[in-house]
């Protein structure tokens, strides 16, 4: 789903687990990118890091991106153990395969593995990248992309014609010295302290050293463009898109077979947004200005397939066949666009937006089995691009309230004398939460009961789907409409609960949703970046001969960041138990991190409290 083509050195030396703690350091990391033209560069790195035990092996392994625009000149290495040499590295001892297996994808992935367990060794890396017939971007300087990894020192160095003006974000400001022939730019890092790992913490990449710059004006593959503003951005973007030709003659009767019909826009796009999901597939495209520019509509047709940008174009050639008007964007998945920092490489991700007579619909097309009408997590509250003819123009897409995002089970339990239980469950996902079950009706039985039981605090044996329902044709093109899917299932519990004479203990929650915390003095923010809400409703049947013996306090938490409640209500021989969990977007400072605490401590107690039936005596 992919846009633009990756800044490629920004990945040079991504671990293969970005999140996992890490044994050793950075010694240091020295790059230097020197343009040559608007079209050529050399890129330079010579990198040294220290291993100290297994769990760091990761940080010695070389991985680089390359192109047909882009080689790896000159390549060396060495790896050193107890001061003497035990590797040396040569450039064919890379190891070199496709980035995928799709033919329209030129990238190549280069990787060499060290495979040294005597610990501790360094390992140093010296290279060169060649870049040719176009930038766009400058390699990105990331010396660090791991928790709990130091870096001795650090260096980035620019250099480029005077003529060149160029923009950046970066950790800190760089020296700049302005010459006759060229503009150097130099950031240095020396002791970078480990950023420590810790539960809902800031993104890490927004707490590491960075550097990512580009140049304003920039040529690529014979076209010229500007990213001065992102109404530049976007006029380049348009420029590059396929010369307008008519759609294939079987493919424009299909379209008017379709939706000549219709009553409205809405039923028009309706009827293509399925066309889309039953004819074209998604197949990455990074080919030349394919890694920018969408596939013609007629090679869509023909090979059906395409990437985000291929298929969003198709589908508003689509469109404008039928009448109906769209527009194609851009955006950034991950933060979002920002208006103070434009680049046709912050985007990742290419979409329509269409606007119908009392709504506006963003449609997905890569992925047509998210319902018409629904915003999903990756745009929805973030700033996209509208690419037109005029020039880009950043909108914002509208988000969703946080209470919105629901998941919710209602447990009818027929609890037994013997301890076992027969368990009815229906389990509703709402918004955000009902992603993952978009494509339930393609899940195995198995597969599905097993995601939908995997945090229960009671043995589940037995399972079955009885039904499976959801909303996604209810959109009627207005604002408001909210994705929801159902599943009914149930499950056996041989041990449901636990017998101690005359007395019988039973769970007053079914769920182990416990909150993380740390005896350490908390260092990091605590950010709570998806809000929602989770509720369930437990109905007990108390079985014949059994009284309620013993029933906990209710439950009522504040805080924060989160609200918690349990209540109950007790009639005839049924014992219903309401549990009720909200979690707002917000970000706390490290110095409330006791109020945590004690909030999730409050909450597991709340959740470890047990129901109590005693046999009553024979009369």
């Amino acid at each position: 789903m992919k846009l633009s083509r990756f800044c490629i050195s920004a990945l040079l030396f991504l671990p293969v687990s970005l999140w996992a703690q890490t044994a050793g350091e950075v010694l240091f990391d020295r790059q230097e990118v020197i343009v040559i033209s608007p079209t050529d560069m050399k890129y330079h790195v010579n990198r040294k890091v220290q291993i100290n035990n297994d769990t760091g092996t990761y940080l010695g392994m070389f991985k680089g991106y390359t192109d047909a625009f882009s080689s790896i000149s000159d390549f060396s290495g060495k790896v050193e153990s107890g001061g003497k040499v035990v590797k040396k590295i040569k450039k064919s001892d890379i190891y070199t395969v496709n980035y995928t297996e799709s033919l329209a994808d030129d990238t190549k992935i280069n990787t060499y593995d060290p495979e040294v367990t005597l610990f501790p060794y360094t390992v140093e890396y010296d290279y060169t990248i060649v870049y040719k017939k176009g930038i766009i971007g400058f390699p990105a300087f990331s010396p660090v992309m791991a928790f709990d990894t130091p870096v001795k020192e650090g260096m980035y160095h620019l250099s480029v014609p005077s003529d060149m003006d160029i923009q950046y974000t970066a950790w800190t400001e760089p020296m700049v010295n302005h010459y006759d022939k060229t503009n150097e730019y130099l950031w240095e890092l020396n002791d970078f302290k480990p950023v420590k790992k810790e539960h809902n913490m800031p993104s890490l990449s927004g707490m590491l050293p960075m550097v990512k710059a580009r140049p304003v004006k920039f040529r690529f593959l014979g076209t010229s463009g500007s990213q001065a503003d992102w109404n530049s951005v976007g006029r380049w973007l348009f420029e590059i898109m396929p010369a307008d030709e008519p759609l294939p003659d079987d493919l424009k009767a299909t379209v008017h077979k379709l939706t000549d019909d219709c009553p409205d826009d809405l039923a028009k796009l309706r009827a293509l947004y399925g066309y889309l999901k039953e004819k074209t597939r998604y197949v990455s495209i990074q080919f030349g200005l394919g890694g920018f520019s969408p596939s013609a509509p007629s090679a869509v047709h023909k090979k059906a397939y395409g990437d985000c940008k291929a298929l969003s174009f198709f589908m508003k050639s689509l469109l404008a066949e039928a009448g109906v008007e769209s527009e194609y964007l851009g955006l950034d998945t991950g933060k979002g666009l920002s208006e103070s920092q434009p680049g046709v490489g912050t985007m990742d991700h290419a979409m329509l937006m269409v606007p119908l007579q009392n709504d506006t619909v963003w449609v997905e097309c890569t992925n047509p089995r998210l319902p018409l009408g629904y915003r999903h997590e990756d745009i929805a509250g973030k700033q996209v691009l509208l690419v037109k003819s005029s020039g880009g123009e950043l909108v914002a897409v509208p988000s969703y309230s946080d209470t919105l995002t629901v998941r919710s089970s209602t447990y009818n339990v027929k609890f037994q004398a013997d301890g076992s239980a027969l368990v009815g469950v229906h389990d509703v996902f709402r918004l955000d939460e009902s992603e993952p079950y978009m494509s339930v009706r393609d899940i195995k039985q198995d597969e599905l009961v097993g995601r939908l039981s995997k945090y229960y605090a009671v043995q589940t044996d037995d399972k079955k789907i009885l039904s499976i329902a959801d909303n996604f044709q209810d959109y009627a093109g207005f604002p408001g409409f909210i994705p929801e899917v159902s599943v009914d299932w149930s499950f056996h519990s041989r041990k449901y609960g636990s017998q101690n004479a005359d007395m019988i203990l039973l769970p007053v929650v079914l769920k182990n949703s416990r909150m993380s915390t740390q005896k350490s003095a908390r260092i990091n923010d605590i950010v709570f970046k998806s809000p929602y809400c989770e509720k369930n409703i437990l109905n007990l049947s108390i079985p014949d001969g059994y009284s309620l013996e013993f029933l906990p306090e209710p439950v009522s938490l504040k805080s924060a960041f989160a609200d918690y409640s349990l209540e109950y209500d007790n009639k005839g021989n049924v014992l219903t138990v309401t549990e009720t969990l909200k979690i707002r977007q917000c970000t706390l400072p490290a110095s409330e991190y006791d109020s945590y605490r004690s909030f999730n401590k409050s909450y597991s107690k709340a959740m470890q409290a047990k129901i109590i039936l005693k046999k009553k005596a024979n009369d």
